[in-house]
């Protein structure tokens, strides 16, 4: 009895036995005469692509920070938190094939839950303006 091992292009792997006595068996199961039953390798899951922020102004630690989901509070929150800023007045800049747009982000706003999280995509700047006396 042989066992053959063919591996596809598609990495699936097929095995079966040939005996001159027996009608072709495939695998450990009944005979089935003409089927090949294929075990495919292990799929890898794909790995979510990040999304890339720069974070400037009145935070701790001021840098690019990378996540596969980002909210404001999250970039921010990346960052080491507020030192002495404007909760009223973040910036959220994003640029696109017809330019740059900036968005005035009331973030005491979506602390209180009186307004929604605001998402992030990849390459915004979020700027914190310092609280002004």
């Amino acid at each position: 009895m042989r066992v053959l091992h063919i591996l596809t292009a598609s990495l699936a792997l097929f095995t079966f036995s040939v005996s001159a006595a027996d009608p072709p068996r495939f695998g450990n199961g009944p005979s089935t005469a003409g089927f090949v039953r294929a075990r495919t390798a292990a799929k890898k899951p794909k790995t979510p692509s990040l999304i890339v922020v720069t974070v400037l102004g009145a935070v701790k630690e001021p840098g690019i920070y990378s996540l596969s989901s980002m909210r404001l509070v999250d970039a921010i929150t990346l960052a080491g938190g507020l030192k002495l800023a404007s909760t009223k007045n973040v910036i959220v800049k994003r640029g696109n094939a017809k330019g740059v747009k900036s968005t005035k982000v009331d973030l005491e706003s979506i602390l209180t839950g009186d307004a929604q999280f605001f998402q992030l995509a990849s390459g915004d700047l979020v700027y914190v303006k310092e609280q002004l006396f």
